[in-house]
């Protein structure tokens, strides 16, 4: 394969070429060897006082004769000088080796490697150049190496040599070889990700921005004197560190924050790992053109930009924060580890150390330049691919013989080895997850076997999945939006569709793809292995069209077996009765299948397939037609069977069921699908097949209210409150429960048919309005039959049980005032009119509404008058008793008058205490009258005999008791006295 072009997943600077790195150490670790910090080889009893001498630059280091301008005669000496001292190095360095041969194995292998060419050992092997790549990425590690057990470069080394199969001889060679190939072209990415507490004194935000530069120390810089000068010899001096423009970047400003985010990269060349230093500015924008007067924009004053970044880098090394630096990061490159940094560093004051102001997290990572593509440097996505493969391979091989997935066979090591390889030379994440993916995509398919790769694939499906979403955060160029190239993207559709139709071969050994389960779905995702992938490309088109001829033919088979049962009864006479059963049973399963379960979804999408869609539409396509056949079945049982209420009863139910069942059904296949697709719906229509039936809907319930009315006093014989705050007993609480269940039933049912919602209201308004009637009905003919509860012989007393039951008839009306907000008069009279286009039809109807609702509260309250002018002529022959006293021609004394003052007081506070406000008013404006009646005719019998009242006060005491029991109610208007 070609080596594909890379783009990286964010911006990064470009910059000149860079100078040749000093050193970057090695790092076996085998044998007896023992390894420095930074991974350069040891002599077991040696020093490395003259391992500099042994690794000679390949090209002049600043400053020496090389390098020098032409001179006179000294310059020209010492270029002699030098000369002799490079050949005296490469014959030094030849010995060396041999002695570091000799250490890394055993003297005899040592010499023969040391006196032999590379023609005595094997010839060249497949992926020999990845092999030495990867060789010489471990002996010279880009950073301090990770010191783990098994993770050490000389474990790795050890399993390198063992993923390519390479002869221990040949390995040892390859060593000798790669030990002399050290870094050339090195360079640091860092990533300046965000700040933390950056404010100044008092709190002020700022506006910040970073800059990013690396310092050169120890660099030598020419000086050479003037030409009157007498000396003929160019002066060195040495400086703290050189200052390049390429060496510099810097981030857009953050504006008025105190915790920015900038989520930059920049690229910064090394000339010496052991003495270059990383250094980040942060800076105030405002400061700093307040303190220096203006601010040059780069892109349209490019020839300036140099003088402002001395100006800006020698204020922030020296004036402090009056410039504008509110703090530094200072990080040695010797310090970073091989596998990167990502950590918070410590902000600290310019030009003191010891300070901490704040935090900036920064992530850093050495690498190769891949700026030269002959460079033996340079490695693309393409051999980290084959580099992969062979790994992948390696597993593959452990993983067939001991039988196990593939993912437990990928070691630690292998991790180890590839992440290495990628991060130094510039191998971005993403790209590294898709190489995977690709990688067992064409493993699975060349060897025909899904189990061994299945959890693997997932796992790596999964991490790229995370990588893409990652990658799609703070994005602002159309680079970053698709941080992968088209080779790349080119790899993973062959690779699909390789391993897709190796599915496709496998595709009869699937499960039912309906009904849905998530047993089903995890067998189904283990044989495909392609569960949570998200990248659209055009070899799911292939699977995804074999999955839904799947689908579509599961969904059909399973509801035309079910509609299939239906016929399957003994039934000879009226089958619609079964068979709607059935119906209801079967439409109920649809509902619950089709129901969208996450796991469900999520794995079709996947995969390019609208799982519920299929599914609904399919569905509804079998089961409307059978459905509205039944229900013209039904049409025709009940008009046969009308007259019998039990079959009417029976069948309204069974209906009813049926049409709520629908209507879920319709629901969900509606919410699956696009609005578009509504119209191909025929059980969109489903209330017309209801029509007929609706009517009989209604005379079930008002069948079902009156035997509930019935049930309801016969259970109330007692007539016990319900609760110690109520005045009313269970037998109206019955009534009204059941007067709800109706109006719930009928908002459930939800017609939409203007006409039949009115017809339906209208119809319920006046069931209603017969069941109260009834309920009054029948409370007085137990009041009546009762003898209103006079228990006792000599008088009558208005008792609790009689309060109670009046206050049931008061509690029933009270419901049907409700009625309007209940049965949403107003909605229906509106769409009525707007149906008809006439609002006199709405008028019309609203006046029929609410005349039903007058005429049943005027004739409860008159069967409530007239039980309550009964109550009044009982205490009326009580009263006419208690009266005779004052026909006496000679009274015994004035309080002859208490027995009916007492009388009165004690039923007058049993009527106030247990009977309710409106019932009490209307019972005291008939007492009232008849007391006064009485007085008169007694008044009429002493003027006839000319005998006066035994007590003046009589009245007035009367008088006063009527009035504290008619203000005692609060409200309502005094009688006439």
């Amino acid at each position: 394969m070609a080596s594909p072009p890379r783009s990286l997943s964010l911006p990064s600077t470009t910059h000149g070429p860079s100078k040749a790195m000093q050193r970057t150490g090695s790092l076996p670790c085998t044998g007896s060897l023992r390894t420095s910090q930074y991974g350069q080889y040891l002599k077991p009893c040696s020093s490395l006082d003259d391992l500099d001498e042994h690794y000679p630059e390949s090209s002049p280091s600043p400053g020496s004769a090389e390098s020098l301008p032409d001179g006179g005669f000294f310059t020209k000496l010492k270029r002699r000088l030098s000369s002799r001292r490079k050949n005296k190095n490469r014959r030094d360095r030849k010995g060396s080796e041999d002695l570091f041969l000799g250490v890394l194995f055993n003297n005899d292998v040592g010499r023969r490697l040391s006196n032999s060419s590379r023609d005595s050992l094997p010839k060249e092997f497949k992926n020999e150049n990845i092999y030495r790549g990867l060789l010489r990425g471990l002996l010279h590690p880009l950073g301090i190496p990770d010191k783990s057990p098994g993770l050490r470069p000389g474990d790795l080394i050890d399993h390198l040599r063992e993923i390519f199969e390479v002869d221990r001889d040949e390995h040892e060679y390859f060593i000798r070889e790669e030990l002399v190939h050290r870094p050339k072209h090195v360079q640091v990415k860092v990533s300046i990700i965000e700040g933390q507490g950056l404010a100044w004194s008092g709190e002020k935000k700022g506006d910040f921005y970073c800059l990013a530069r690396i310092v050169h120390h120890g660099k030598k810089s020419p000086k050479i004197s003037p030409k009157n000068s007498p000396k003929l010899s160019p002066k060195m001096t040495h400086s703290t560190g050189s200052f390049d423009e390429a060496d510099i970047s810097k981030t857009l400003t953050v504006k008025n924050c105190s915790n920015p985010q900038w989520n930059e990269e920049f690229s910064l060349n090394i000339d010496n790992f052991f003495t270059d230093e990383i250094k980040i500015y942060i800076r105030d924008q405002t400061v700093e053109q307040e303190a220096l007067g203006h601010h040059v924009d780069r892109h349209h004053h490019e020839h300036k930009f140099k003088s402002l970044l001395r100006m800006i880098w020698h204020s922030s090394e020296h004036d402090k924060s009056k410039c504008g630096c509110f703090g530094m990061v200072s990080i040695n490159v010797k310090d970073v580890v091989a596998q990167g940094v990502d950590k918070w560093f410590d902000v600290t004051e310019c030009g003191n150390k010891n300070v901490v102001v704040a935090k900036c997290r920064i992530k850093i990572n050495l690498c190769h330049r891949q700026d030269d593509i002959m460079s033996e440097e340079y490695f693309s996505i393409d051999d980290y691919y084959q580099a992969a493969q062979q790994v992948y391979s390696y597993a593959a091989k452990r993983c067939l013989q001991d039988d196990m997935p593939m993912e437990g066979k990928i070691q630690p090591q292998d991790r180890r080895v590839l992440n290495t390889f990628a991060s130094s030379h510039q191998i971005s994440d993403l790209s590294q997850a898709i190489i995977h993916v690709i990688i067992l995509l064409e493993w699975t398919t060349e060897n025909d076997n899904l189990s061994h790769t299945q959890h693997a694939l997932v796992k790596h499906i999964q991490e790229l999945q995370m990588t893409w979403v990652t990658k799609q955060f703070n994005i602002s160029t159309a680079a970053q939006k698709m941080p992968l190239t088209d080779a790349e993207i080119g790899w993973y559709r062959k690779a699909a569709a390789g391993y897709i139709k190796c599915i496709s071969d496998h595709l009869e050994e699937l499960p039912e793809l309906f009904p849905p389960s998530v047993d089903n779905v995890n067998l189904t995702s283990k044989k495909i292995s392609s569960k949570g992938s998200n990248l659209k490309s055009s070899p799911h088109k292939d699977l995804a069209h074999l999955l839904l001829h799947k689908l579509q033919s599961d969904v059909d088979t399973y509801t035309h077996n079910k509609v299939e049962t239906i016929s399957m009864h003994d039934l000879v006479k009226d089958p619609v009765i079964p068979e709607l059963n059935i119906l209801g049973e079967i439409v109920d399963n649809l509902s619950s299948h089709c129901y969208p379960m996450g796991v469900v979804r999520t794995f079709y999408n996947s995969i390019g397939i609208n799982y519920y869609r299929i599914v609904s539409l399919s569905a509804e396509k079998n089961i409307s037609t059978k459905t509205r056949e039944l229900m013209m079945e039904l049409d025709k049982y009940q008009r046969r069977y009308h007259k019998f209420s039990v079959n009417i009863t029976e069948s309204s139910k069974l209906a009813l069921r049926i049409y709520f069942l629908v209507r879920k059904f319709y629901n969900i296949t509606r919410d699956n699908i696009s609005r578009r697709d509504v119209f191909r719906l025929a059980i969109s229509n489903y209330q017309q097949w209801f029509q007929e039936t609706l009517v009989f809907w209604i005379q079930t319930f008002r069948t079902e209210c009156m035997t509930r009315i019935e049930k309801a006093l016969e259970i109330d014989k007692d007539v016990v409150l319900v609760t110690s705050r109520c005045k009313f007993s269970n037998s109206s609480v019955d009534v009204l429960a059941c007067f709800a269940k109706i109006t719930e039933e009928w908002k459930a049912i939800d017609f939409h048919d203007p006409d039949s919602s009115l017809m339906g209201v209208t119809k319920i308004t006046d069931l209603i309005c017969d069941g109260a009637r009834l309920y009054v009905q029948k409370i007085q003919n137990i009041l009546e039959r009762n003898c209103y509860y006079d228990d006792e012989e000599k008088t009558f007393n208005v008792t609790d049980r009689l309060c109670i039951t009046l206050n049931n008839i008061e509690h029933v009306r009270q419901y049907l005032n409700e009625l309007p907000q209940l049965l949403e008069w107003e909605t229906v009279v509106s769409r009525i009119s707007s149906t008809h286009e006439n609002d006199r039809i709405g008028t019309q109807a609203h006046s029929t509404l609410a005349r039903l609702l007058s005429t049943t509260n005027k004739e409860i309250i008159m069967k409530s008058s007239l039980l309550l002018t009964q109550i009044t002529e009982k205490m009326k022959v009580d009263m006419a008793a208690y009266m005779d006293i004052f026909t006496r021609k000679r009274p015994e004394k004035a309080s002859s008058v208490d027995k009916l003052i007492g009388y009165m007081s004690v039923n007058l506070k049993t009527l106030h205490d247990k009977m309710m406000t409106p019932t009490y008013y209307r019972m005291i404006e008939h007492l009232w009258p008849t007391m006064v009646t009485l007085l008169d005719q007694k008044n009429a019998v002493w003027g006839k005999t000319g005998v006066l009242l035994s007590d003046e006060t009589t009245c007035e005491s009367v008088d006063i008791l009527f009035c504290t029991r008619w203000a005692s109610g609060k409200t309502g208007q005094q009688p006439c006295f």
